[in-house]
C-alpha cells in the first residue's frame, strides 16, 4: 500500500513533535542535575511531566527516563539508592550528545549496524556493558518477555551483540572490549551477529510494548 501525502505530513509532524520534546525533557533533567543532587519534590515533577508530555516518552532517551522514574516511585518510596542512581542516569544522559548520536558511544569506534531489522522471538541476544536501562539482568528478562533467548558469552549462535551505553574509554582492554571482538571475529567468518547499541535496541523493545 502506498504512503499518502498526509500520512508523510503526519510522520513529519510526529517526528518533530517527539525531538521538541525530547530537547524539553533533557533540558529539565539538565537543570535538575545542575546542582548533583535530586530530592523529591524534583522527581516528582519529573514524573508529573512525562505524564503531561507523553511524546518525550516515545523515543530513546526519554523511554528509559520515563521509566526509570516510574520505578522508583512505584512504592511510594524514594530510597537513598534509587535517589543516588537516578541522578547517574539523568547526569550521564545529559552530557551526551544525543541530539547528533543518540548516545555516548559514536566516538569509540564500535562497529555497530546502520540499520538493523531487530526481531525478538527465538533469536539469541547476548549484553555487554553498563546499561541506562537498569542491571543486564534487567535487560535479559525485558527481552525474555518477548520470546527471545539470551546467552551470557558470545558464540557463533547468537543473533545480536546489545552494546550499554555507559562505555569507558578504556572499553578494547577490558571484557566488554574482548566480547566485540569475538562477535566480529564470527561476523569475519559469515555469522549473521548484529552489534547494536542500547538505543536501538530500547528503541525495538519500546514498538513492541506499545
Amino acid at each position: 500500500m502506498s504512503t499518502t501525502p498526509t500520512t508523510v505530513i503526519q510522520k513529519s509532524l510526529d517526528h518533530l513533535n517527539t525531538k521538541k520534546a525530547t530537547e524539553h525533557l533533557l533540558g529539565i533533567c539538565h537543570g535538575l542535575t545542575s546542582d548533583q543532587h535530586l530530592n523529591d519534590q524534583e522527581i516528582h515533577f519529573l514524573s508529573t511531566w512525562i505524564k503531561q508530555n507523553p511524546a518525550a516518552c516515545t523515543a530513546w532517551p526519554g523511554t528509559t527516563i520515563a521509566r526509570r522514574v516510574h520505578e522508583i516511585l512505584a512504592d511510594g518510596i524514594i530510597t537513598e539508592e534509587e535517589r543516588a542512581s537516578l541522578l547517574v542516569t539523568l547526569t550521564q544522559i545529559c552530557s551526551s550528545d544525543f541530539e547528533n548520536t543518540g548516545d555516548t558511544q559514536a566516538t569509540l569506534n564500535i562497529p555497530f549496524d546502520d540499520d538493523p531489522h531487530i526481531i525478538f522471538p527465538e533469536r539469541a541476544f547476548c549484553f555487554t556493558g553498563v546499561f541506562y536501562f537498569g542491571t543486564r539482568a534487567n535487560c535479559e528478562r525485558a527481552t525474555e518477555k518477548h520470546r527471545a533467548m539470551t546467552k551470557s558469552n558470545v558464540s557463533q549462535s547468537i543473533d545480536y551483540l546489545v552494546i550499554g551505553s555507559q562505555i569507558n574509554p578504556d572499553w578494547a582492554h577490558t571484557s566488554f572490549g574482548r566480547k566485540i571482538e569475538s562477535a566480529i571475529s564470527y561476523i569475519e567468518k559469515g555469522h549473521g551477529i548484529a552489534i547494536i547499541s542500547e538505543q536501538q535496541w530500547t528503541e525495538a523493545l519500546s514498538h513492541l510494548n506499545k
